[in-house]
């Protein structure tokens, strides 16, 4: 986490992506009996560059088909973006801030699965 940085250019299809993850798209596969995380970290708004445009009411509703749960480290700024898909899969959003804090917030993310 270190080593990663909010500054740079390009877009990023987030929605897309999440979409993707939950419906088989990324070409993913899961252990039957796993439990399926999507975790994003993104400095950008939600969108998406796919037609049609996936939007993140279609991504909620195939991550919960898909019975993922779905975290975010994102500016403030974008929690409109992101604030249905985890509540539907009763996920979370996490500022994206500093490495420590961010190490912290995965740390406690997955503390009852993983350790």
């Amino acid at each position: 986490l270190a080593t990663m940085s909010t500054i740079g250019s390009g877009h990023e299809p987030s929605y897309d992506a999440c979409y993707l993850g939950a419906t088989g798209g990324l070409g993913l596969s899961w252990r039957s009996d796993s439990r399926q995380y999507q975790v994003l970290f993104t400095d950008e708004a939600g969108q998406s560059f796919d037609s049609p445009t996936v939007t993140e009411d279609m991504v909620a509703t195939e991550m919960v088909a898909a019975d993922q749960v779905f975290y975010a480290f994102i500016k403030s700024s974008f929690d409109h973006d992101f604030d249905d898909i985890a509540s539907a899969t009763g996920g979370r959003l996490f500022n994206l801030g500093d490495a420590d804090d961010m190490e912290e917030d995965l740390s406690e993310m997955f503390a009852e699965e993983c350790w």
